[in-house]
């Protein structure tokens, strides 16, 4: 079989029968590519980096927020300290309740805009409202933290242990894929892998008669990966679209 490729988007190909039984002969058809198949490919280059990128955000964030809830558990504080944070909390809600009202007053303006100018405009609005989003969540935050603490008798103190602990598994974790990533592809790119790592390690475990075991730690480490997309999906938009 011979392939042949014409110009543009056309591909022809030449079959040529090659067995003593059948009869010789040549068949040529031609094909044309549609551009869905481009688009798909086009998306599929693009969503590849953008996912190597969130993935390397979110492998990071994903266990040092947890070890972060963990630093951030509710511990008791004095009156003073607790009437301190309440003060600035109450504050930081006053300012935010007069940034609502300018941004009301500022959407009735932008909505009436056309044009360059009013597109500019919304846009500068969206932006503003994305980061007064987050400031309500920040208060929202506190408020929490400050409510646990009034609450303290009735928490869980080994949910917090148990957040500490799992982030330090996923710190390995993540290790363990960077590290597989890198012999795998990275070291030798187009070439057979260093080592192949993780897929002995589940090979190991499927040879040594538990195929359930390997079918679920296959599982985990992949949702881990999802998992760390989408965290770090979140923590790229906050930081540089908000």
């Amino acid at each position: 079989m011979s392939l042949v490729i014409g110009s543009g988007v056309l591909q022809s190909y030449s079959t040529t029968a090659l067995s003593t039984a059948c009869v010789d002969g040549s068949t040529t058809f031609t094909t044309k590519e549609p551009f869905a198949v481009y688009l798909i490919c086009l998306l599929s280059f693009v969503g590849w980096w953008v996912f190597l990128l969130f993935l390397g955000v979110g492998l990071s964030a994903v266990p040092i927020d947890l070890i972060n809830e963990f630093r951030g558990r509710p511990k008791k504080i004095s009156k003073d300290e607790f009437s301190r944070r309440r003060t600035k909390l109450l504050q930081h809600v006053q300012a935010l309740r007069k940034t609502h009202k300018q941004l009301e007053a500022v959407k009735e303006t932008v909505e009436k805009d056309t044009g360059f100018k009013g597109w500019k405009n919304r846009r500068t609005f969206n932006r503003d409202l994305n980061k007064f989003e987050i400031q309500c969540m920040i208060a929202e935050k506190e408020f929490l933290a400050l409510e646990r603490v009034t609450k303290m008798s009735k928490l869980e103190p080994c949910l917090y242990w148990l957040k500490l602990l799992f982030g330090l598994i996923f710190i390995i974790l993540s290790v363990v894929w960077i590290i597989h990533t890198f012999l795998w592809v990275l070291m030798v790119p187009g070439k057979d892998p260093i080592y192949p790592f993780l897929n002995n390690m589940l090979e190991g475990i499927r040879e040594g008669h538990v195929d359930f075991l390997s079918t679920s730690v296959f599982a985990l480490i992949a949702a881990y990966l999802l998992w760390a997309a989408i965290k770090g999906n979140i923590k790229f938009g906050f930081r540089f679209f908000c």
